[in-house]
């Protein structure tokens, strides 16, 4: 909002909002959230997806274009979304590049024991740099269990279920004792964002592998969260040389809360009404600016510097995938048919 601009665009965030329009369309029927659907489908089987790769571009910046490298995380990301725009209508486009997202996860990206966190095209390499967290090979990439097991479930191929039991011991590997997932093993750090990516991943293979190893990481992994609480009811997000930082922020909030619901704890429970509350401190209700009306703004976390310890200045940022997240969470309150799928 400082800037009065759109950063970038991401084509996770767009693979993240297409899955909570699809779940939102039976609350919302409506020919604008019907257009949303089908431009967010088009976007992302169109225009992030390269057909020569046979997966989605990362991210598009207003100066440069399409930079030529292909996240495993974003892959993730969109082939759910877009396996489930294909439950939604049959839409045949949609499932054809989701099982070309599937392939490429397979056969380019995972190599053995974990994922390579992308390939960057113009330097010819896989990266996996252990220095941050979202560009090494990590345990949120256990959230490619979705798609993989969302395609078993939809076409009964083995070969999906296989691989979402092969990845799990590269994941387990990096929780503690404690439960809590380290996320940066180069530094023994942990942020919760990715911490909870890897728990709801372990959601959806605990379902269909009935592993008991994974039912006791998900309670250990919980159990840390829980631990983090602050006294607005959100979470501490970042845990750095055996101190927590006591900052957070709703999109971490939101992430918490559909876990918790998902394991069975009753919306009416006070702590869940406490961050709810807390979370939607950060919306955005004037409605008078049309800008941000009804958006979520970041938390402060986003702007503490991992590698030099201190907050940089704070921007004033209405966040696309807080608000998707937010917005999620409350479905699983008041949607009892939510299924794993739908998480975004």
């Amino acid at each position: 909002m400082d800037q009065k601009h759109h950063s970038f665009v991401y084509s996770e965030i767009t693979g993240y909002a297409l899955n909570l329009l699809i779940s939102n369309k039976k609350l919302f029927p409506s020919k604008r959230m019907d257009e949303a659907i089908d431009l967010a489908t088009y976007y992302l089987t169109n225009l992030s997806f390269n057909k020569k790769r046979g997966a989605v571009r990362c991210r598009f910046l207003a100066e440069k274009g399409w930079l030529d490298n292909y996240c495993a995380f974003d892959n993730i990301i969109v082939a759910n979304a877009l396996i489930n725009r294909h439950r939604m209508d049959g839409d045949r486009e949609s499932l054809r590049v989701a099982r070309k997202i599937l392939d490429y996860l397979m056969n380019n990206l995972f190599f053995g024991e974990g994922f390579y966190a992308r390939y960057i095209g113009a330097e010819n390499r896989y990266q996996s740099d252990p220095t941050k967290w979202s560009t090494c090979s990590g345990s949120f990439h256990a959230k490619a269990a979705l798609p993989f097991l969302n395609m078993y479930d939809l076409t009964g191929d083995k070969d999906y279920f296989e691989f979402v039991r092969k990845i799990i011991p590269g994941i387990l590997k990096y929780q503690d004792t404690s439960g809590r997932f380290v996320t940066n093993t180069s530094t023994n750090e942990t942020f919760m964002h990715p911490h909870l990516y890897t728990l709801e991943g372990l959601m959806a293979a605990e379902q269909y592998l009935k592993n008991t190893a994974i039912s006791r990481a998900i309670d250990k992994g919980l159990g840390w969260a829980g631990s983090m609480r602050m006294a607005h009811a959100g979470l501490m997000a970042f845990y750095t040389a055996g101190k927590s930082i006591e900052a957070g922020s709703p999109d971490i909030n939101s992430q918490y809360l559909r876990l918790l619901l998902l394991r069975g704890v009753d919306p009416q429970d006070e702590y869940i009404k406490s961050l709810i509350n807390r979370i939607l401190q950060f919306q955005r209700d004037n409605p008078r600016d049309t800008k941000t009306f009804g958006g979520f703004q970041i938390g402060e976390i986003w702007f503490y510097n991992h590698e030099s310890k201190v907050f940089e200045k704070f921007k004033n940022h209405i966040n696309t995938w807080a608000t998707v997240f937010a917005l999620n969470a409350f479905n699983y309150l008041n949607e009892k048919d939510e299924n794993i799928f739908s998480l975004c």
